[in-house]
Parts: structure tokens; C-alpha cells; sequence
């Protein structure tokens, strides 16, 4: 059975139950096709979104390009949807450490990967989530704070990364990212190391030995033998800031009309500020740009602000080049005398703008 149609001739076939019902299904098959599509669309955009989000998060705080490889693998081992749950919850942090610990030592052969791995794990852990980076140098384990993540290494170049949970008369006790079976390998007294990392300071490593188990606690007696084994050192960065650097020049008193015979021409030093500009800076040296050239080997009084903060300190020339068409001058200052308030307000500073 058709319509007709009058106008054109022609009779139009009217559809039947089955073509009603295969041409819904047809429409409400193509929707349910774009919404998955949109809705895989969707969540690609959302991973991407929340991983450049993850690489601003992880950039401000001073992750290298290796610590964020170990984030990635750490996240696709836990199979995390949004990896920056992971630097934005330092319990699931640390709740994820034994497995990733257990995983990395399966895949890796050699002790001294594994070894270079926890450390970085642990760095990657100051980095994010300390909330009191700037810690005084390390000189005592009693000085551990509670909360804080350390490793140990063993005299058979095993890692064992840890968090410090409490301290005695002479120990700290240390909870060991380990299953607790595994913690019976110090249940006698055994030589360990441990390493103390702190921020824009140096990593310290303090030989020392286990003093048994507690709670599933490992404790670790206090000990004097601690050595520094290396000191975090940033490279320059470039800035623009004021700076004004003090010199000498002589001054020669003026002559009376009519002087004795007996008087010498006398000459006292004066000091000029010149104004410079620091393009330049790491913690221990920084670039000048002036229009004069100074002396080598002598040290002029230098000061710069960092924010609200004046920086005085002592400096000395060790470099200089010269651009002749520009007259201008770029000096390589070292700083020679710097209080340790300043050092750390530096410090801070270049890492922030790193």
C-alpha cells in the first residue's frame, strides 16, 4: 500500500514495521557508535590535559627528565588512570613504594641501577611533597624528622628505601617499604648505610648498624660516622637583575695657594657604586654585565635584590669577555663571602626559576 501523490504522478510506498524498526535501529545504532567515539575522544583529551598538567606540576618543582620517566613507569606499574594522583597524594606516594620497589628489582640485574633508582624515588619525594625543604646540614640521625623518607644500602649493595617513624635513647626506628616478612633479614645486628638526602644541600651517607626490630620497625642506632657524599649544585640561570658593585678610586687632596715646602701631595681612597646588571646566576657565581672592566683577583662588595630580599656579599672577578662594538663588559663573579641566610635565599630562588 502507497500514498499517491497527485501533483508528480507517482505513488509512494509506505514503510512497514520492519523497515520503522530497522531504520531506528540503523539511527540509534549510529548515535550509540558517535558517543563511544566522542566519549574515547573525550577521556584521550582528558589524559592529555591532566599529563601536561602532571609535566607543569612536576617542572616547578625541579624533576628532571629521568625522575619524571621513573613517575610514568611508576604510574603505568600501578596502572593509574590520572597520573598525577600520584604526585598529588603523598600517602598513595608512599603506599606504592613497596610494590614498585619489589617491581624494579625483578627487572633490573644489576644493584647499582636499582641503587641510583631508590635514591632518585626518595629525591623525587623531597621534591614534591617536603613542606620544610630548606633543612640545616645533616650531623646526627637523631636529627631525622618523623615522616621523613631515607634509604639504607647494605655491605651487598642491597637498597631499601624507608620513612622514619619514631626515635629512642641512641636510635631512630625506620619503617622499611619491604613486606614484613622480609624484615627478619635484620633481626640480628647488621652494617648498614644510610643516606639522608637534603635539599639545595648535599646527600650524606651515615655508616651505622641495625639494633634489632620493634613492631615490625626497624631501629638503626645513632652514630657520628656520617660523610657527605655529594652537594647539589645548579647550573646558571638567566636573569635580569640590578646590581651595584662598590670600587675604589684615588682621590688626590687639592694643593694650598702657597703650600710649605715641607707638605707632600697626599692621596686618600674613595669608593664609587656603579650600577651593573646580573644576567647570569647559581649559587656560588654569577655573570655581570658592565661598563667597566674591574681587576682580577680582588674582591669588590656586591649587591643584588632577590624579590624582597637584599643580597650583599663579597665578589671576585675570575673571568671577563669582552664585546668591543658594544663596549661592553661581561665579568664571571665568584662569591667569596656570603652569609648562610643569603645562601639559602638563593638557592631557593634559582630553583624556583629553574
Amino acid at each position: 500500500m502507497g500514498v499517491y501523490n497527485p501533483i508528480i504522478n507517482i505513488s509512494w510506498p509506505l514503510p512497514g514495521a520492519f523497515g520503522i524498526t530497522l531504520t531506528l535501529g540503523l539511527v540509534f545504532a549510529t548515535v550509540i557508535i558517535y558517543l563511544i567515539i566522542y566519549y574515547y575522544q573525550l577521556k584521550k583529551q582528558t589524559r592529555v590535559q591532566n599529563y601536561q598538567l602532571f609535566l607543569l606540576h612536576v617542572k616547578r618543582k625541579g624533576l628532571t627528565n629521568y625522575e619524571i620517566k621513573i613517575l610514568r613507569k611508576m604510574s603505568a606499574y600501578l596502572k593509574f588512570d590520572n597520573i598525577r594522583d600520584l604526585v598529588n597524594n603523598a600517602a598513595l606516594f608512599e603506599s606504592s613504594l613497596m610494590g614498585f620497589t619489589d617491581y624494579i628489582k625483578s627487572q633490573n640485574k644489576k644493584k647499582k641501577n636499582i641503587i641510583n633508582i631508590i635514591r632518585n624515588i626518595v629525591l623525587i619525594h623531597k621534591k614534591i611533597f617536603d613542606k620544610t625543604p630548606y633543612l640545616k646540614p645533616f650531623e646526627s640521625i637523631s636529627e631525622l624528622e618523623d615522616g621523613e623518607i631515607i634509604y639504607l644500602t647494605d655491605d651487598e649493595n642491597n637498597a631499601f628505601p624507608g620513612k622514619v617513624t619514631g626515635r629512642g635513647n641512641g636510635f631512630v626506628s625506620i619503617t622499611l617499604f619491604m613486606p614484613a616478612k622480609n624484615i627478619e633479614l635484620f633481626e640480628n645486628e647488621k652494617p648498614v648505610s644510610l643516606h639522608v638526602i637534603r635539599q639545595y644541600d648535599a646527600e650524606y651517607m651515615a655508616r651505622t648498624v641495625t639494633a634489632g626490630i620493634e613492631m615490625n620497625q626497624l631501629r638503626v642506632k645513632d652514630t657520628a660516622e656520617i660523610t657527605k657524599e655529594r652537594e647539589f649544585r645548579f647550573p646558571y640561570i638567566n636573569v635580569t637583575l640590578s646590581a651595584f658593585i662598590t670600587v675604589e678610586k684615588p682621590a688626590v687632596q687639592e694643593e694650598p695657594d702657597d703650600p710649605p715646602e715641607s707638605t707632600d701631595k697626599t692621596t686618600e681612597t674613595e669608593t664609587e657604586t656603579l650600577e651593573c646588571t646580573v644576567v647570569q646566576l647559581n649559587e656560588y657565581e654569577c655573570v655581570l654585565r658592565s661598563n667597566i672592566e674591574l681587576e682580577f683577583d680582588k674582591q669588590f662588595p656586591l649587591t643584588f635584590h632577590l624579590g624582597t630580599f637584599k643580597l650583599s656579599t663579597m665578589a671576585q672577578v675570575i673571568a671577563s669577555r669582552t664585546v668591543e662594538k658594544e663596549s661592553v663588559y661581561y665579568l664571571t663573579m665568584k662569591f667569596t663571602d656570603m652569609s648562610n641566610p643569603a645562601r639559602t635565599v638563593l638557592r631557593k630562588f634559582i630553583a624556583k626559576n629553574m
